[in-house]
């Protein structure tokens, strides 16, 4: 049996990166952008408490330079209650000798526009294939499938007056 549509979930499943990490220079950082930090081994090392996403990459929001290190908020684990796991966040203060690339963190268009029209062409792939299924038999009534297959999706209706 062959699958049209696994081709497609695919394409979703590598289009859903909306977001990229463009390389920046430390002058350009402003307070409470998203940042990417490539750190030395030695840096990486220190931060060990820290949750880093890579062997050498930390990632989080920039708050300031202090000195010789940038201070950044970054995840350092979770912490769990009765109701579900929670994002711990701290203020970590990286070396700034220790960072051997900054990235900010932006929002692609072309990949965020990429996924909606793939998920749109997936959801009227899936209305179609549903609406074609029902069955070919005459309905009660003497009503032909021809005449079943309009399945209006939206009503709207718009108060005017008064």
């Amino acid at each position: 049996m062959r699958r049209p549509w696994i081709p497609l979930i695919a394409t979703v499943f590598v289009a859903q990166g909306c977001y990229t990490f463009t390389p920046a220079s430390p002058a350009e950082l402003q307070p409470g952008q998203e940042v990417r930090f490539r750190l030395d081994a030695e840096t990486a090392a220190l931060l060990q408490d820290v949750d880093l996403p890579g062997p050498r990459l930390l990632d989080g929001t920039f708050l300031s330079v202090n000195g010789d290190a940038f201070v950044v908020e970054a995840p350092v684990g979770t912490g769990g209650d009765l109701r579900g796991a929670r994002v711990l966040i701290q203020q970590v203060d990286v070396p700034t000798r220790g960072v051997t690339s900054v990235e900010l963190k932006s929002l692609d268009s072309f990949r965020t526009g990429a996924l909606v029209a793939i998920g749109g062409a997936a959801l009227t792939g899936v209305l179609l294939h549903l609406n074609a299924s029902r069955g070919t038999e005459d309905g009660p009534g003497g009503e032909t499938p021809e005449s079943r297959r309009v399945v209006p999706l939206f009503r709207i209706g718009v108060p005017l007056g008064r």
